[in-house]
């Protein structure tokens, strides 16, 4: 879905916000990895669990408190891939992703228990069945090396945030293979290095106990402030792919709500923190309003055209019609977005 966002917006505020989605490691940020994993979406009778840690000199335009929203991948460019993946709707009948703060990456030795910081408190971030939509991810054979494909715009279907406390991190994703007769190889960044990342990887559902395994490259989306439940106590959930340079395409993606539900996605220039009547909380008032529909999975893309030479800042945030919400409606957590 494509809108034009009024230049306006756009214009009335300039600031130092940071992007909201860091790729680690940085230097891959527009270049390829070593080779291509497919362990996190491996195909039907292929279950996996795979742990990736990323240190802290990766992550430090995460701000201490920012609110981790989802990740990305992008495919790995070669012949392994098809032209787009997945061919028809994929589906996972229980997809596992736990975030928190990691014990040193030099003291990994595969037990997935073991690799969380001691004292720390991991968060599932989500749980139970997971789709990905036809034609999700591209791969395009003939770029030069060693331009990489784009991130497919989506985001893990994340259900809660992660509230980042600063230092490593580690992510946990298991899966017991999925509906698909194929899978999707991403890039990753060949052998495990404290410096960079590091990954540990087993052929089962819920393991204990892993091996040395690629680190993916991956890309880390944040937000600020918390959204409210609407029915199945399901919180709305708002990423932004990434700021935009010299125009472009500014991609927002809400999930996690009531299917086929009207929706809004708010503009503002400011970040508040005001009460709602229903318990939500305003986190941008918002001076452009731009209505959608989701779709049959609780999710909207929503692609804005931003021309050459706008440039500004703006927060953003979801609203969902939902009559199982207090008050007949709930929030998303808020996303910041720069062109620059």
């Amino acid at each position: 879905m494509h809108r034009a966002l009024p230049i306006l917006i756009l214009s009335l505020a300039a600031g130092d916000l940071l992007a909201q989605s860091v790729v680690v490691p940085n230097a891959n940020a527009n270049t390829r990895g070593v080779s291509g994993l497919n362990t996190l979406t491996r195909n039907a009778g292929n279950p996996r669990t795979y742990m990736l840690g990323v240190p802290a000199s990766e992550l430090a335009t995460v701000p201490v408190g920012a609110e981790i929203v989802g990740v990305s991948f992008r495919s790995y460019v070669g012949t392994a891939n098809p032209a787009t993946w997945p061919p028809s709707d994929t589906t996972w009948t229980d997809y596992e992703v736990t975030v928190g703060p990691a014990a040193p990456l030099n003291t990994w030795t595969g037990v997935f228990a073991n690799q969380w910081a001691t004292g720390s408190t991991p968060v599932q971030v989500r749980d139970g069945a997971m789709l990905i939509t036809t034609n999700t991810f591209a791969n395009n054979t003939s770029l030069p090396a060693p331009q990489p494909n784009p991130f497919g715009n989506f985001f893990w279907d994340f259900q809660k945030t992660f509230t980042y406390t600063g230092g490593d991190l580690a992510l946990l994703f298991t899966h017991p293979g999925s509906s698909q007769a194929t899978s999707a190889f991403y890039l990753d960044n060949g052998t495990n290095n404290p410096t960079t990342g590091v990954a540990y990887a087993a052929t089962g559902f819920q393991m204990a106990n892993g091996t040395a395994s690629s680190p993916y490259i991956a890309r880390v989306h944040w937000g600020y402030g918390k959204g409210c439940a609407g029915t199945g106590n399901a919180v709305p959930m708002l990423v932004s792919a990434g700021d935009t340079t010299g125009g472009g395409t500014a991609t927002f993606s809400i999930a996690n709500a009531k299917a086929s539900s009207p929706a809004a996605v708010g503009f503002g220039i400011q970040r508040t923190s005001a009460s709602l009547p229903n318990g939500c909380t305003l986190l941008t008032a918002p001076l452009v309003i731009l209505p959608v529909t989701l779709d049959a999975n609780g999710r909207f893309l929503l692609n804005l055209g931003i021309a050459p030479g706008v440039t500004g800042a703006m927060e953003a945030q979801a609203f969902v019609i939902d009559a199982g919400a207090p008050g007949g409606y709930c929030v998303s957590n808020g996303v910041s977005f720069k062109a620059n």
